[in-house]
This record gives structure tokens, C-alpha cells and sequence, in this order.
């Protein structure tokens, strides 16, 4: 989801072109995410570089509340003293960098005893070699826009920081843990997924394949199989947040019979349900175009989770007292379980 944000951002036109450029974006995007930048502090600060730091309210491009901007970027806000060859977008999300970078060239400017001397200076803050075959053109290291591309601004966001050792000032920090929303971000990458989508996914899959495992003959059918995965994997919802029916899966499910990528299509429109009630501030139609795009991990995420799943003790625990304990028979009815016979409850009285 953060990097449908950055993305949607850097592709909004602004001055009469894209933040990004088309051939950037997703480096741009990359650069963002890895940086920690917080979309509310960029917001803020490119408001003040459209209007040059003269108050409009409210702002065309940029809908809702009025962002704070971070301090660096009101020295940039004229554009005569701007770096000529600097993107807005990098102005807008490292201020604090192109200020040390315009401070530095000043310096080298005062220092320099002469213009050769001067060029390699500041090349090098750059990363730009003249012996490096990859960057031996002036051509290639400006973008489709005639703006430094983004390995470059890479280059000096590194030098900044081995030169002052200061965090970025756009970047959430340890005062924002609160509204930090890359913490989420880092959880999913230590567990191996791509995004919320993936995890849904991976978890729904484990539970259907447990199911069929263990359980397969408490089934009248694939669907009612598949929907009580899916009631598993929403029991938060339905039993804690209760804002979320479970026959409302079971209608998912029965939409997906005569599909067949069905558990794929099934996930993904599980997946959509959830995450638009975990993220009201996000349309039902917003949540649904992410999906889309997440289409190919989440079939990976189906594909590799059924060839690989051969039993978890905690996904078993969760399953066996699902089909098992009596305050889940509402539950189970919802989905299409057999009614328990005695040898199923004694089974879940054994523990498996």
C-alpha cells in the first residue's frame, strides 16, 4: 500500500509535468520507501516550493488539510535559488540535502584555486566519474525531464549523510512511531511478504490447505472449503471488530465457483474486504486498483503457499479449534460444515 502511495503521488502532474518522470518513477518510489519519507512532510514541503513560499489556501493540486513543511525547504522556495538541475520531487522530500549540497558548492566555489579542481569537487558529490564509462555523457545523467537522475540523488543523500550524520528531516522518526506508516512496511518484509495483500493471501491459502489436509470430509464442497478459510482468516473482524459478517465470505466464496484461479480470485477479493476496513481513509475503488496491480504477487503468494504447505503447528491450532469448539458453530453453519459427529469432537478433544 505505501508504495501505491508513492506512487500515485509522483505520478500527479504538477507545474505541467509529473513529479517523476515515467522512466524514474519507480526508482524514485524505491528511493522513498528505503528513505522512510513521510508522504504528509513531502506534501508540505512541495506546497511551499509551488507557491514559492507565498500562502495559497487552499491549494489546487494538493487536497485536504494543510501539510507542515519541513525547515530546510523555505530557503529552496525561490526558484532563482534552487539548483537548476534538481527535480521537484527531490526538493520537495530532501531539502535538508540540497541545502547542504548548495552550501557545499558554495564552499568549493570559495576554495577552488581553480575551475578543473572545482568541476571534480563537486562531480564527486554527486557519484559522477569522468572515467566511469556508465557516466561519461552529460546526457546520461539528466532524466527524460533534463533533471539529475535518481542514482545520482542517491549519491548525494549518501554524502550527506557520512558528512553531518544527521537524519533526514522529511524521514518519520522515534517521535513519530505513532503515525510511522513504514513500521507495518518493515513487519511485512521480515515476514517475507510483499504487501498486506500477500499476507492475506499466504494466511487464507495455509488455512484452506489445513482444512483440506485434516477436515476435508466435514466439507459438502470446494466452496464452502474456501469460505471457511476465509472466515479464519477475518475471525478479527467478524468476532472482535464485529463489523464484518461471515456470510458475507461465504458470498465471496459462491462468486468465485467456476473459476479456475478461484482461491487466487478469492483471496484477492478477500483481501480488498479487509484491507478497506482496516483503511477507511481509502475508497473501496482505490483499494481495489492496488489489488489489481498486486494481482501477480498475490497469485505467486497462492501458488507458492499451496505447493509448499505441508502443516504448521500454529495454522493446525487454529484450524482444529475452529472445526471443533461449540462457540464456532454459528461460524462453521456459515460456511457449510457438515455438522461434528462425535468421532470429530473427540478428535478435537485429543488434540488433533
Amino acid at each position: 500500500m505505501i508504495r501505491q502511495i508513492w506512487k500515485d503521488t509522483l505520478s500527479q502532474d504538477c507545474q505541467g509535468q509529473r513529479l517523476a518522470s515515467p522512466d524514474q518513477l519507480d526508482e524514485v518510489v524505491d528511493l522513498m520507501v528505503s528513505s522512510k519519507i513521510d508522504p504528509k512532510r513531502f506534501a508540505g514541503n512541495l506546497i511551499v516550493l509551488i507557491e514559492q513560499g507565498t500562502p495559497v489556501s487552499p491549494h489546487p493540486k494538493i487536497e485536504g488539510q494543510r501539510f507542515p513543511p519541513t525547515p530546510s525547504v523555505h530557503v529552496l522556495a525561490p526558484v532563482f535559488l534552487r539548483p537548476r538541475d534538481m527535480p521537484l520531487w527531490f526538493l520537495a522530500g530532501f531539502p535538508d540535502v540540497v541545502r547542504w549540497y548548495c552550501q557545499a558548492m558554495a564552499d568549493i566555489g570559495a576554495t577552488c584555486t581553480s575551475e578543473d579542481d572545482a568541476g571534480r569537487s563537486a562531480t564527486r558529490l554527486l557519484g559522477i566519474f569522468p572515467a566511469s564509462d556508465h557516466n561519461s555523457g552529460h546526457a546520461d545523467f539528466l532524466d527524460s525531464q533534463g533533471c539529475l537522475r535518481v542514482r545520482y540523488c542517491c549519491n548525494l543523500i549518501e554524502n550527506y549523510k557520512k558528512e553531518t550524520s544527521r537524519p533526514l528531516e522529511t524521514a518519520f522518526g522515534e517521535e513519530s512511531v505513532a503515525d510511522n506508516i513504514y513500521l507495518g512496511f518493515d513487519l511485512l518484509d521480515a515476514m517475507g511478504q510483499e504487501s498486506n495483500f500477500t499476507l492475506i493471501a499466504t494466511n487464507t491459502t495455509k488455512y484452506y490447505m489445513e482444512l483440506r489436509r485434516s477436515h476435508a470430509h466435514c466439507f459438502l464442497d470446494d466452496t464452502s472449503l474456501i469460505a471457511a478459510a476465509g472466515i479464519i482468516d477475518a475471525a478479527m473482524y467478524i468476532l472482535v471488530h464485529r463489523n464484518l459478517a461471515a456470510d458475507h465470505i461465504t458470498v465471496l466464496a459462491k462468486e468465485t465457483e467456476g473459476r479456475d484461479d478461484r482461491l487466487i480470485c478469492f483471496c484477492s477479493r478477500l483481501a480488498i474486504l479487509l484491507i478497506s476496513l482496516d483503511c477507511p481513509e481509502f475508497t473501496i475503488e482505490e483499494v481495489t486498483n492496488t489489488c489489481k496491480q498486486q494481482a501477480d504477487a498475490i497469485s505467486r503468494s497462492v501458488k507458492r503457499t499451496m505447493a509448499s504447505y505441508t502443516g504448521e503447528s500454529m495454522v493446525a491450532a487454529v484450524v482444529g479449534r475452529f472445526m471443533t469448539d461449540n462457540q464456532f458453530a454459528n461460524l462453521r453453519q456459515a460456511a457449510g460444515v457438515h455438522p461434528l459427529t462425535f468421532l470429530d469432537n473427540l478428535k478435537g478433544l485429543l488434540g488433533g
